[in-house]
């Protein structure tokens, strides 16, 4: 998985989003907010790889 997950053109978590990703990352209402915020493309994959 993480070897595909390199291999992506673009970042799940867009590089203007990843500071606040890393500071709130303990905080799971606001690690909500942010997933809510990224792109509906990104959204799928990253939830795939939290639920298995």
């Amino acid at each position: 998985m993480k070897l595909s997950l390199r291999e992506l053109c673009d970042p799940l978590v867009p590089n203007e989003m990843y500071n606040e990703c890393i500071q709130h990352s303990r905080d799971h209402l606001a690690c909500i907010c942010i997933v809510e915020q990224l792109p509906t493309i990104n959204v799928k994959p990253l939830c795939h790889s939290f639920c298995h």
